[in-house]
């Protein structure tokens, strides 16, 4: 136990000595670390919707959309089987997102949705029209991200707007 109090002493009366030195000298340590690049990742982009349906068909309609950006999401299997016919998977769809009003806005490579949240009762509470017993939503708060395929370079961004 003395060696390691020693030890710590030790290093604390370095650091001391190295302190007073530089300050006596007026420098002080340059901070500057170097870093090595080792690429880049995937851009990803996060889109937040509120609903609030007019009516029942709206809800309707708005239900149906919701569940495509689940089903494209997803992936598939392959030869649609179970067991080892069915052991892997296809990729999901892939979706072309541009943002544009002439040419002001910018371009989002092609990209993944690789994840969707949706919030049926986003007051806490919840409320749904009803015709003839089917309920469909009044309020609905859907979260999508995508993430790009491939990643975005220079030549990328001064190209495409991306």
């Amino acid at each position: 136990v003395s060696g390691l109090v020693g030890a710590v002493t030790g290093q604390n009366a370095l650091g001391s000595v190295k302190a007073g030195v530089m300050g006596t000298l007026g420098v002080a340590l340059n901070p500057h670390k170097a870093m090595l690049y080792q690429g880049t990742d995937f851009r990803t982009h996060g889109f937040s919707y509120q609903f609030a349906p007019k009516n029942h068909a709206e809800s309707q309609k708005l239900v149906s959309i919701i569940g495509l950006f689940k089903y494209f999401a997803a992936p598939a299997r392959t030869s649609g089987g179970d067991g080892i016919a069915g052991a892997f998977l296809n990729y999901p769809e892939q979706f072309d997102i541009d943002f544009r009003y002439g040419k002001n806005l910018f371009d989002i490579g092609v990209s993944v949705l690789t994840s969707i949240s949706v919030n049926y009762h986003p007051q806490g509470t919840p409320s749904y029209f009803d015709v003839g017993g089917e309920k469909f939503p009044t309020s609905v708060n859907l979260d999508l991200n995508f993430t790009e395929v491939t990643v975005v370079d220079k030549d990328k961004i001064i190209r495409h707007n991306r």
